[in-house]
């Protein structure tokens, strides 16, 4: 004996469009507001860049703290804290083998040929011979707002 739903096959696929459609429209308005959350204090934003709440970024809370930021205009992106109010931004690919590096003990440090950096991204200790990119922070209110605002071609 086969019991039938009282929720028709008709009834189900109008109400998942229907869930469909909504879930499109608030994905649509999100992505049309200024950043969404990557993790807590790090939002990406709709033009590449990333916008950096320092108050809630436990790296961040002391000079020679630092954070991975993630991607940024296409570049995995470390953020340093190196005075009460400043901050430097550079890739995390190391210039010598393209491997991350991280930042330990007020250096950017690449484990695979151990190459290191000064905060700026100077090369401090070879192989490698160029410096670290530096990505650029500018600060928006209480934001940390990391890379470049995109180039439009009028």
């Amino acid at each position: 004996m086969s019991e039938q739903s009282p929720f028709s096959r008709r009834a189900f696929f109008t109400t998942a469009a229907v869930a469909i459609g909504a879930t499109a429209i608030g994905i649509a308005a999100s992505s049309s507001a200024s950043a969404a959350p990557i993790s807590d204090g790090v939002a990406a934003m709709a033009d590449g860049r990333v916008r950096v709440d320092p108050s809630k970024i436990a790296g961040l809370q002391f000079v020679g703290g630092s954070v991975n930021v993630g991607r940024v205009d296409g570049k995995l992106v470390g953020l340093i804290r190196t005075k009460a109010s400043k901050y430097r931004a550079v890739s995390l690919r190391c210039t010598h083998g393209n491997s991350l590096v991280s930042w330990q003990d007020n250096v950017w440090v690449c484990r695979e040929h151990g190459c290191t950096y000064t905060a700026s991204g100077k090369v401090r200790q070879g192989p490698a011979k160029k410096k670290l990119k530096s990505v650029k922070v500018k600060t928006s209110g209480k934001y940390l707002v990391v890379g470049s605002k995109p180039k439009t071609i009028a």
